[in-house]
């Protein structure tokens, strides 16, 4: 009738998140909401997600539950034209978006990890020599 209020209040039965996992920087989630939906650029390009250094921007995966079995989403966004997908992508509670690490990164990291025990073992080596002296 006319003069009349009416009031909507939205209710949130669960969380809803996006996962923000891989090269990310710190694994994450990311609040969104059934009104609002946020899309796959907003979840990677919002809060320094990608790191510029070592995400590989070719390899960026999206991971959805449907019921018993995963539909799983890749987006290569080295193409300006394909970014722009990602703006319609909508994200939907629970999804999981996985950012892969560059290749060079990858060695790197192994690499170091290779030379940071050589040199422990170069490190033991040198104090048992000056022990058994």
């Amino acid at each position: 009738f006319p003069e009349d209020t009416i009031f909507i209040k939205r209710i949130n039965y669960k969380k809803e998140t996006v996962a923000l996992i891989g090269e990310t920087g710190a694994q994450t989630s990311l609040a969104i909401n059934s009104i609002d939906r946020t899309n796959l650029a907003d979840a990677i390009f919002s809060n320094s997600v990608l790191n510029s250094v070592t995400s590989d921007f070719s390899q960026i995966y999206v991971i959805r539950k449907k019921q018993s079995k995963f539909d799983i989403f890749h987006l290569d966004i080295t193409n300006p034209i394909r970014a722009s997908l990602a703006k319609q992508f909508e994200m939907r509670p629970d999804d999981i978006v996985f950012v892969a690490t560059q290749p060079l990164s990858l060695y790197a990291r192994t690499l170091s990890q290779i030379l940071g025990s050589t040199g422990l073992t170069i490190q033991a080596r040198n104090q048992l020599r000056s022990e058994l002296k």
